[in-house]
C-alpha cells in the first residue's frame, strides 16, 4: 500500500504545476481587464472560489471567500455569512490542504517566487510565530469588521484592505521589469477600489 499512495504522490508532484496553472487561469480568466485598467463586475464575483483570490484583481472570475466572509461580517445588514462559511466547511472537510497546494493562486505564485535563484530565508527561528496566521484571522476578518463600524453601521474590509493588499504590493515589487508595467494598473485599479 505505501509503495502504491507514493507512485500517486509522485505522479501528482509532476503535474501540480500545471494544475496550480490550469486553477489560476480558471479563476482569474478575465486577462483583458489588466490591459483595460478595468474589473470584472459579473455575476461570477456572488460566488467564492476555492483558494485566496483578490475580488479587486481586475481578472478574477470570482470571490475571496476571506473577503467575502468579511465584507459579510462588516455589513450592517448581516451578522452571520451561513452561505460563505458552510462553503468554507465543505471545502475544507472535503479537500483539506488540496486547496491550498493545488488550487489556491497564491500558492502556486509563492512556489514560482521559490524557484528564482538566491539565498533563502530560514524559518526554524520563526516556529513560535506557527499560531499568528490564526489570531490575525480572527481579529483582521471576524473581530475588527464586527466591532469597529462607522456611522451607518458597516465595518471596514480590514483583512484585504491592510494585509492582503500589502502582500499584493509585496509580490508585484519583485516581479520582472516587463510586468510591472501591468502591475501598475493593477495597483490602480485595487486604489480605485
Amino acid at each position: 500500500m505505501d509503495k502504491k499512495k507514493q507512485s500517486v504522490s509522485l505522479l501528482l508532484s509532476r503535474f501540480r504545476g500545471w494544475i496550480q496553472a490550469a486553477a489560476t487561469l480558471l479563476t482569474n480568466i478575465h486577462l483583458p481587464n489588466f490591459f483595460k485598467g478595468g474589473i470584472y463586475q459579473g455575476k461570477g464575483k456572488t460566488v467564492c472560489v476555492p483558494g485566496l483570490n483578490c475580488y479587486s484583481c481586475p481578472a478574477a472570475s470570482g470571490a475571496c471567500p476571506i473577503g467575502a466572509f468579511q465584507a459579510v461580517v462588516g455589513s450592517s445588514k448581516f451578522r452571520f455569512s451561513y452561505y460563505i462559511t458552510g462553503i468554507l466547511i465543505l471545502l475544507g472537510v472535503l479537500f483539506g490542504r488540496f486547496i491550498c497546494g493545488f488550487l489556491c493562486p497564491f500558492g502556486w505564485l509563492q512556489e514560482l517566487l521559490h524557484k528564482i535563484p538566491g539565498k533563502k530565508l530560514s524559518t526554524k527561528k520563526l516556529r513560535p510565530l506557527t499560531y499568528l496566521k490564526y489570531v490575525i484571522l480572527l481579529l483582521a476578518v471576524v473581530l475588527l469588521p464586527a466591532l469597529i463600524v462607522n456611522d451607518v453601521g458597516m465595518g471596514d474590509p480590514y483583512f484585504c484592505k491592510y494585509i492582503c493588499r500589502r502582500a499584493c504590493s509585496r509580490v508585484r515589487s519583485r516581479l520582472p521589469p516587463q510586468t510591472r508595467a501591468s502591475a501598475r494598473r493593477w495597483a490602480r485599479c485595487l486604489r480605485a477600489s
